[in-house]
């Protein structure tokens, strides 16, 4: 079960990162942001209450409703946040390789916090997986325009900033799957966790704009141009964040975030299929197709 969800998690992952990508050019990444983030808690906040309410259960207690917010406000909003920071400094294909190495971190505060070992052979298709992360990252890098771009004019204390960012953005991504794997430990309530953390984001974000004085013009702005295409990619995000809370409560985390890390490989497939995109199919994406497919296989059989 907790294989399936996995999996499910990297397909709706790629199709909510697919849709983005054609989202308006003239939206920022903060403005990305909070509609996706201001959505979803409009949306599963109050439906996670009635729900609730219409169940009779207990309610899950104060400490448990806290790390559901910590997994929105350190996921959906730090996170989501440092990686558009980090893309500025070292561009898109190699924030994204680095952003990736989180299944890393996983590993190991999961060993830390929550006394989860993987057996040797699945550490080793995890191991895998990153691998073929990594290669097709390095691979991509060099013909990434906005890399270019940034090469000529970024400077030595900037290209350092963005990759100590990029790894920091790893390990929160790391942080919040424990988080969100311990809250599911205490307290299995998956419509309500969406929801809580969903709202906890969101009201982080709305006081970040409002720090900034941005508020006011950003929802203005999406209010006088609605993109269906952002709208999409939020309703794909959101049915993932269901799919995550439910894959870590059948599955070790590691290999939860291990599999969810092939979503890489499924956004170019979907991104070519949808978008009609011009992915470049070379040999090295699919050997490092192959590598992701035996380092699942390895996680699934030998959990």
């Amino acid at each position: 079960m907790g294989v399936i969800f996995s999996l499910l998690n990297a397909v709706l992952f790629s199709l909510g990162n697919v849709y983005n990508r054609k989202t308006d050019k003239k939206f920022t990444g903060l403005e990305a942001m909070a509609l996706n983030i201001g959505l979803l808690a409009i949306f599963f906040f109050p439906l996670s209450l009635m729900i609730k309410i219409m169940q009779g259960t207990p309610w899950p207690d104060v400490k448990t409703i806290l790390l559901y917010a910590l997994v929105g406000i350190i996921h959906s909003f730090f996170a989501r946040w440092g990686l558009f920071n980090t893309i500025r400094y070292i561009g898109p294909s190699r924030a994204s390789m680095i952003k990736n190495s989180a299944p890393a971190f996983t590993v190991i505060l999961a060993f830390i916090f929550m006394d989860q070992r993987p057996t040797a052979i699945a550490l080793i298709g995890i191991l895998i997986i990153l691998c073929a992360i990594w290669t097709l990252g390095w691979q991509e890098r060099a013909s990434d325009s906005e890399v270019k771009s940034l090469g000529e004019t970024s400077t030595f204390t900037s290209w350092h900033k963005g990759i100590a960012l990029g790894v920091l953005v790893a390990f929160l991504f790391a942080s919040a799957d424990i988080i969100r794997a311990m809250s599911m430990q205490r307290g299995p309530d998956v419509i309500l966790a969406t929801g809580i953390s969903s709202m906890a984001a969101w009201i982080t974000l709305v006081l970040f704009l409002l720090k900034e004085g941005k508020l006011i013009a950003t929802y203005h702005k999406h209010l006088q141009s609605l993109d269906k295409n952002l709208v999409l990619a939020t309703l794909f995000w959101g049915l993932a964040i269901i799919t995550y809370f439910i894959a870590v409560k059948y599955l070790l985390v590691a290999y939860v975030s291990a599999l969810i890390a092939t979503g890489p490989i499924m956004t170019a497939f979907f991104s070519y299929l949808l978008a009609r995109n011009d992915e470049r199919f070379t040999k090295v994406f699919w050997i490092c197709t192959f590598l992701m497919i035996v380092g699942a296989i390895l996680i699934v059989f030998f959990q």
